[in-house]
């Protein structure tokens, strides 16, 4: 599997869910789910008590599926259906989203992505590095930009450069059970595209991080 910042609030009305009243030939919007934790457990997206999105393991995706607009309130569930975490799930019209849950439980932390498929100039591409590792501080730079960036658990960082001159990026790790560790994620493309990057831990192993990267707006 290739190896995804938009923060909703609780503060936001969460709307009921009701999936008899849903409309499906008219719902444009799309939603996918990558489990980035470090738990054995099965998880599962539920939307009030609607389990939307089920069985998910740890380094699994869940492709884009359509999902309506609307504020809603999520519940990440583990196999038990103990509630892992709540948060606000806000779907624009015609939008897509990447929702990645992330952590180690009792600190579970779910970003909520709004996708951007077309990049914002012709000729270029962008990178959003995102840190998925919880005690740790990346430290990132490339061979176009030598300055290092930090970027806290939960943060992310963004890079735009020319599509026909794709850089190496290199995210330095360094954490509680890390030793300072220096990977490698070289960019490859034939075409201008955005792409979502997770530097996460191994699901058995929580002290391997690993690189996962997914094209915003697509399911490659």
């Amino acid at each position: 599997m290739k190896k995804l910042i938009l923060l909703f609030t609780l503060s936001v009305t969460a709307h009921a869910f009701d999936i008899a009243q849903i409309d499906w030939s008219k719902v444009t919007s799309q939603v996918r789910w990558l489990n980035l934790t470090t738990e054995p457990s099965l998880l599962t997206l539920a939307i009030d008590d609607f389990e939307a999105l089920k069985k998910l393991k740890s380094g699994s995706i869940y492709p884009h599926t359509k999902f309506p607009t609307g504020s809603y309130r999520a519940n990440i569930l583990d196999y038990q259906k103990n509630t892992w975490d709540s948060f606000i799930l806000n779907i624009k019209y015609s939008k897509k989203y990447t929702i990645v849950t992330m952590g180690t439980k009792p600190n579970i932390l779910n970003l909520v992505i709004e996708e951007t498929e077309t990049p914002t100039k012709k000729g270029f591409s962008r990178v959003r590095l995102f840190n998925a590792c919880p005690g740790t501080i990346i430290e990132w730079k490339t061979s176009i930009e030598k300055e290092l960036k930090r970027i806290e658990f939960g943060k992310s960082g963004e890079l735009e450069f020319s599509t026909n001159e794709p850089p190496n990026i290199f995210p330095l790790i360094e954490g509680t059970n890390i030793r300072k560790r220096e990977l490698r994620l070289p960019i490859k493309q034939e075409r201008d595209s955005n792409f979502l990057v997770f530097v996460h831990l191994n699901e058995t192993d929580d002290a391997t991080p690993e690189i996962t990267l997914i094209n915003e707006g697509s399911s490659e």
